[in-house]
């Protein structure tokens, strides 16, 4: 998975504060829901390096299950996936819309191909640290 869209999440979810709250109870710097988090092994949200990975765990799953469609992987991380499911694409919500808009200009129209990657050969994993002064290092390998 391309560092450069995990970083262009983050920034959308949380502008990199690894203690954000949203108001509809998302957490940390991948703003993921309590369920969501026990889902993909989340043991404490504030920790970074669990929280990105859970992120990344997440985006990879919606990835699977919306092949080549990088909007509804956006949308469904954004909304759900039952909402992208129940409407058929992206939810007729503005925050949504808003949101699938942002991270696609922020990421990059030339690696929107990135999310459409054969999860099965040559894939690299992304492992998240946190250097001195709090920084946040994403590496593949």
């Amino acid at each position: 998975m391309d560092p450069k869209l995990i970083h262009a999440v983050i920034r959308q979810e949380s502008n990199y504060d690894p203690f954000a709250v949203s108001s509809k109870g998302a957490l940390g710097l991948m703003q993921l829901l309590p369920s969501t988090a026990e889902r993909f092994g989340v043991k404490d949200v504030f920790v970074p390096a669990e929280n990105i990975q859970g992120g990344v765990k997440y985006l990879r799953y919606l990835m699977d299950r919306y092949p080549g469609q990088a909007a509804l992987v956006l949308a469904a991380y954004n909304a759900g996936e039952g909402a992208v499911d129940r409407y058929g694409g992206i939810p007729p919500y503005r925050e949504t819309q808003d949101y699938v808009a942002r991270i696609a200009k922020r990421y990059g129209p030339s690696r929107e191909s990135a999310l459409s990657q054969d999860n099965e050969t040559g894939r690299r994993r992304i492992v998240a640290s946190v250097a001195s002064a709090g920084v946040i290092v994403l590496e593949t390998r």
